[in-house]
């Protein structure tokens, strides 16, 4: 039998079987496992099965091995990682933080996420911004320390804007350590910037090499190298293989027209206080207008997805804050910064989900002065006519419509 070779579909793998799968073995006949949007109740119980969601991970985890590492540096489970308390003797109790390892999550950035968190961690351990102390790293078992943090929406005016005078000084903190190009810091004790650590851009040659993509000297130039590699993932069959054309068309759209720390993860005590701010696994260094925009917790996110490019109120409130410690440079990057907000969510969000996408990106043409409709359905069915007139005779429109006439042949012959 002749080896299969080719690119697992992204965002497709199955967590019930913990695999990988690419577009020719998508269809019923090589996968059988039920999907949650056609039989929801059987996805349902096979969840519940003991082999679960993370391919046996936590099981594979030696404690002992654990314990013994933890003591010899000393002299719960959430979203992305497993959470477990290391407890001394003394009373001194530490968390480790490990990486979830299934279907979802990509062996080529589960080793290089951790590492870049903890060079991220060990730098900003040199400023005045609170984050957990690293003690070790590995990109098997890395750990990191923290606590629960409480809901920015239950909080009334007053609580936000103490957090906000609070947050502004780290961001004027930030703000005073420049690196010299986009990407991330990949060592701990070094701030040397490599590339960018990213699962939507990470590849993997045939001889198992990881690739990923910058350092970068402008914005412009990863933004052009993402939608590039998007493109490139369409054609190779890692994207949108059930309706490829009109994501490849924004894509090129978005070529031709062509932050920031993950600061929606803040820990404050009872007095609302800022402890810390943790969750660095996936921080890059950006330029200043796009790292210093408004962090996503401010937005109004109904608004933002309806495509209304409005400051909102808690926008407003950072704003002011920043002016209030003498950064009127940094109040102007949130002023301003809804641009940065719309040109990453039209460059990272599904555009396949139609009714989703439609109105992120009305509102990035709106920014740009590119519609001249007063709402999302007429400009996307407008601009969908007008792209395809345009990209008609387009390098890359002609190879995936070439593409798509042989896989027709191939499945009616």
């Amino acid at each position: 039998m002749p080896l299969h070779i080719r690119p697992a579909v992204r965002g497709r793998a199955c967590i019930l079987c913990n695999r990988h799968i690419c577009a020719t073995h998508l269809g019923e006949d090589h996968h059988r496992c039920p999907l949650v949007s056609t039989d929801p109740e059987r996805w349902e119980q096979e969840m519940r099965e003991p082999r679960g969601r993370d391919g046996g991970h936590a099981t594979r985890l030696n404690l002992t091995a654990l314990q013994a590492r933890a003591s010899t540096l000393r002299g719960g489970m959430g979203g992305q990682n497993y959470h477990i308390e290391v407890l001394f003797a003394d009373g001194v109790s530490w968390l480790c933080r490990v990486q979830r390892q299934n279907a979802e999550s990509p062996p080529s950035i589960s080793e290089s996420g951790p590492l870049s968190e903890a060079a991220t961690l060990k730098f900003l351990s040199t400023t005045s911004v609170p984050v957990p102390k690293v003690f070790d790293v590995s990109a098997r078992a890395p750990g990191t320390i923290g606590r629960p943090s409480l809901d920015w929406y239950d909080l009334d005016d007053a609580g936000k804007r103490k957090i906000l005078e609070q947050f502004a000084g780290i961001q004027a903190e930030l703000a005073t350590h420049p690196l010299p190009a986009i990407g991330c810091i990949r060592q701990p004790g070094s701030s040397q910037i490599g590339p960018l650590v990213h699962e939507r851009t990470a590849t993997r040659s045939e001889s198992g090499e990881l690739h990923l993509l910058g350092p970068y000297r402008s914005a412009l130039d990863m933004y052009t190298a993402f939608a590039k590699r998007q493109i490139d993932n369409i054609l190779n069959e890692e994207l949108y293989v059930d309706s490829p054309t009109v994501p490849l068309l924004v894509y090129r759209y978005l070529l031709d027209r062509s932050g920031a720390m993950p600061s929606d993860h803040i820990f404050v005590d009872q007095s609302l206080n800022i402890v810390s701010v943790i969750d660095w696994e996936w921080a890059q260094t950006m330029p200043m207008d796009f790292a210093f925009c408004a962090p996503l917790f401010l937005l109004d996110v109904g608004e933002f997805y309806d495509g209304r490019n409005e400051l909102s109120a808690d926008e407003a409130l950072f704003a002011s804050a920043l002016e209030r410690v003498g950064r009127k440079d940094l109040a102007a990057c949130v002023r301003s910064g809804r641009i940065n907000h719309r040109l990453v969510f039209c460059l990272e969000e599904n555009v396949g989900n139609e009714d989703t996408y439609a109105p992120l990106f009305w509102g990035l043409r709106k920014l740009a002065g590119l519609s001249e409709y007063d709402n999302p359905q007429d400009d996307w069915k407008a601009w969908r006519a007008k792209a395809e007139l345009d990209y008609a005779q387009d390098r890359d429109v002609r190879a995936l419509q070439r593409q798509l006439e042989k896989r027709g042949k191939g499945r009616g012959g």
